[in-house]
């Protein structure tokens, strides 16, 4: 039981701010030899509230967002074509 739990929890994706290192998850966790995940299977729920609560404080909630916020900062996060430019030079390290 244990083992598997311990698989499940390796098999969890996680959340990172696009203009912070991505070797460390909203949730703390160590990405060290972590890969780009574009569509995800199991999203780790303490990334989640981390990012739920982090829009909570700066005055967001995730349903009624027009745009994509960054739950650390508040600002606008880039756009989808900067994202896609950053996860390209990411792949090349």
């Amino acid at each position: 039981m244990v083992d598997r739990a311990l698989e499940l929890a390796e098999a969890v994706d996680h959340l990172v701010c696009c203009r912070r290192p991505w070797n460390r998850a909203l949730c703390g966790a160590d990405l060290e030899e972590a890969s780009v995940t574009i569509i995800v299977d199991r999203l780790c729920s303490m990334c989640m509230e981390v990012a739920m609560s982090g829009l909570a404080e700066h005055g967001y909630v995730l349903e009624d967002l027009e745009r994509a916020i960054c739950p650390l900062t508040g600002e606008n996060c880039p756009s989808e074509d900067e994202i896609d430019e950053k996860i390209i030079d990411r792949l090349r390290e």
